[in-house]
């Protein structure tokens, strides 16, 4: 008798038997052939016995398996797919620092991958994954479906050297007879079947912990020896210079309108943040008297750690609030300002601290200044430790700063 089996091929693509209209699809109407041989297919849509596809005689040479065929079906329709869900979850990370051990676990969003091509059965080194997903400028993601037996420790360890993201699909519970489109769209979306066997995201978290350890568990200093000549930051941001350059007339005016509106240092920093990053910049230009496209270079500087942003963005605006007058200051003075000020360049979560106190803004900005002090914009107790030292203005007025850049 020939083989019964409910998945066909109709015009290149896979078709379960029930995703068939029985009105204009039975016999050979359906147009189907068989996936292993490629001989046609007749379509059994009867109301006594379960939906089938037969070979039109008995072939005892073309016998697909019902397991084998569901693979088959899933991997190819997989492939065809451009987006595909993909779980996240609690995942445990473990970071060893400077003798210290410690774990904890962190919540990885779910994420809909987009993908440009789908190969099935794609060689790559010794493996052939059943899919293997090509994400637009990133790599590749492998993905194995699960019928029988689970991807074992071996080929685990292959496709973790062979892709950053690789990932299981579990059908093994599936009926044998197989599912509809339909039925494997709702499957797609049932967590249990997902395994990470390879997990960029879940590495990224890894060395986040650890980076984020290795900072709260050291007391942070200064190499006051980086720059004591300003060498300038590359590439240069030439587009937003002259950006701002245009803006400088409406930044005079808006200078004076937030002199005249607030008189508090935090209100003036919060009428900065509101501003968009350029505007702002040429605000600090107008502030000090300076073109932005002819930016001395204490103000667009490499630094030994940067900020969220290109050093135009941050630094003479901290300068122009600070680097004048008589006042002493800490960095941690001006970390606080910059969070209300420069919302956009300063780094994120301000609570994760060293030792000694400075989060990654207040270390970004501390070494700034001390750079600015040993090009001669700055004064500061220099023997004072990190978190003690306090800074102090050279110039009194803005005149003298420009008198000292003409020299």
């Amino acid at each position: 008798m020939p083989a019964q089996f409910v998945y066909g091929r109709r015009n290149g693509q896979w078709t379960h038997i029930r995703d068939l209209d029985p009105a204009i699809h039975r016999g050979r109407l359906c147009g189907c052939v068989c996936h292993g041989c490629g001989r046609a297919l007749q379509a059994h849509m009867g109301e006594s016995k379960a939906w089938h596809f037969q070979h039109d005689v008995d072939d005892g040479n073309c016998n697909p398996q019902p397991m084998t065929l569901l693979h088959a079906f899933v991997r190819d329709r997989l492939a065809e797919r451009r987006q595909l869900w993909l779980p996240g979850g609690a995942v445990e990370v473990v970071a060893d620092v400077w003798g210290t051990r410690r774990t904890e676990f962190v919540e990885i969003q779910d994420r809909v991958y987009e993908f440009s091509e789908g190969k099935s059965e794609h060689p790559v080194g010794d493996l052939q994954p059943d899919v293997v997903f090509t994400i637009p400028g990133r790599w590749d993601l492998a993905l194995e479906v699960r019928k029988t037996h689970a991807v074992d420790a071996a080929k685990g360890e292959r496709l973790r050297s062979l892709f950053k993201d690789a990932i299981e699909f579990d059908v093994s519970d599936l009926p044998a007879a197989g599912i509809t489109e339909s039925e494997l769209d709702q499957a797609l979306k049932e967590r249990h079947r997902w395994k990470w066997v390879s997990w960029m995201e879940h590495r990224q978290a890894e060395t986040r912990f650890r980076n984020r350890l290795s900072w709260e568990l050291k007391e942070w200093r200064v190499d006051i020896g980086f720059f004591t000549r300003a060498m300038p930051y590359k590439p240069v941001a030439a587009a937003k210079l002259r950006q701002a350059q245009k803006r400088l007339v409406w930044a005079k005016g808006e200078l004076a309108r937030i002199k005249l509106a607030w008189s508090s240092k935090r209100e003036r920093a919060e009428a900065l943040g509101a501003l968009e990053l350029t505007d702002r910049f040429a605000v600090a230009c107008a502030a000090m008297e300076l073109q932005p496209e002819d930016l001395p270079v204490f103000f667009a500087q490499r630094v030994q750690l940067g900020m969220q942003h290109h050093p135009y963005a941050w630094q003479l605006p901290v300068f122009a609030a600070f680097g004048l007058g008589d006042k002493a200051f800490g960095s941690d003075v001006v970390a606080a300002w910059a969070e209300i000020a420069l919302p956009d360049c300063v780094w994120s979560k301000p609570d994760e601290r060293t030792r000694n106190g400075f989060n990654q803004t207040r270390a970004a900005l501390h070494g700034y200044l001390a750079q600015l002090v040993a090009q001669g914009l700055l004064l500061w107790n220099g023997r004072a430790k990190a978190e003690d030292q306090v800074f102090q203005p050279v110039f009194a007025r803005r005149s003298d700063f420009l008198a000292f850049l003409s020299e």
